[in-house]
């Protein structure tokens, strides 16, 4: 059959892309079905369907029309705003530096172009240098990349996993988990799942991992957790029961303070003389402390009492600490040698 090039009018163009589109999506559709779903005659149905036939498209009729390949190039209906938001979110640093995720973003991206109008591929031109997300990481992203496939994988097919784990507060453990989610909180990537020698749900570093091995065992997902309820009281990554703090701000920090929000359970009171007092129900004291020592004198806990009890605990050691000179050399100290090294 002799192709010929499609040349229809503007508003016949578009009924022949909502044409290929119902084929597309469809497993057989009577002339009537058609002219119906296009709000056109049968006669002109059939005539549009000649049209796509005589083009070279792979139409047939088996009780009904249908298209008998998937693989048909139809244009994405995109606007300037979709295209830039999916550039700059698959362009971020938080998957340009994870190469399996920058795999597959730079895969799609590069399924979507060819779909776009030389009109469109214009207007945005300029503007997708415009913005950056460049998100801090500090978790190693390299020594990550090990273990975020295999993860990935043993997530996606419910699979226990063995990590051999390097805490901070209780060191080197081996340990049975039940893999749930891979989050990005605080600069690095975490693992969320149910730690079976805690019988908890814990949050592991990927960076502090040192092992991983995949088991054969499988196991069934809690279909009431979320990770969403996990982290909704955290300040960050710890979780836990929450409590109720309250800070005073003055100076400086109070202006910091009040230019944004921190955490979605927090009430700020501004007073006259600018001082502002902040209160928040979080989990993980210990990284809400870090938040507030950052504005030093500016800040004062009021509650609770055990953390106002630990932040005076905290401003007399520095104070022992800064109270002396400073010397570079303070004490003579043992000098370590390389064994087979001579001096």
């Amino acid at each position: 059959m002799k192709k010929v090039k499609i040349k229809p009018s503007g508003h016949r163009f578009e009924r022949l892309l909502s044409l290929l589109n119902l084929l597309h999506h469809s497993s057989g559709l009577k002339i009537n079905q058609i002219s119906q779903k296009l709000g056109v005659s049968t006669r002109t149905a059939f005539r549009d369907i000649r049209l796509l036939v005589k083009s070279g498209l792979p139409i047939r009729f088996d009780q009904g029309y249908k298209l008998q390949s998937g693989n048909i190039f139809l244009p994405l209906k995109l606007s300037p705003a979709d295209y830039l938001t999916l550039h700059w979110a698959l362009n971020s640093s938080l998957i340009k530096e994870n190469y399996h995720l920058a795999t597959s973003a730079n895969r799609v991206l590069s399924q979507i172009r060819p779909h776009l109008s030389v009109q469109l591929e214009e207007e945005v031109r300029s503007a997708k240098e415009a913005v950056k997300f460049d998100l801090k990481q500090t978790g190693l992203p390299a020594k990550e990349m090990l273990f975020f496939a295999p993860l990935q994988t043993a997530i996606a097919g419910s699979n226990s996993v063995r990590l051999e784990y390097d805490s901070i507060e209780s060191g080197l453990s081996l340990r049975n988990v039940d893999p749930y989610g891979l989050v990005f909180r605080r600069h690095a990537w975490y693992l969320v799942g149910f730690d079976h020698k805690s019988g908890e749900y814990r949050i592991f570093r990927l960076s502090r991992i040192k092992k991983l091995a995949l088991k054969s065992q499988k196991f069934v997902r809690d279909q009431n957790f979320s990770l969403e309820k996990l982290f909704q009281d955290s300040w960050e990554v710890f979780t836990g029961q929450p409590m109720t703090v309250k800070i005073k701000f003055t100076g400086k920090a109070a202006k910091v303070v009040a230019s944004g929000k921190r955490h979605p359970s927090e009430k700020v009171l501004i007073q006259k003389d600018g001082t502002l007092y902040y209160t928040a129900r979080v989990a993980g004291l210990e990284e809400v402390s870090h938040w507030i020592l950052s504005f030093g004198s500016e800040a004062e806990v009021l509650e609770p009492s055990e953390l106002r009890s630990k932040f005076a605990q905290i401003t007399r050691e520095m104070q022992e600490i800064y109270s002396g000179r400073y010397s570079l050399v303070a004490e003579k100290r043992e000098t370590y040698r390389v064994k087979g090294f001579k001096k």
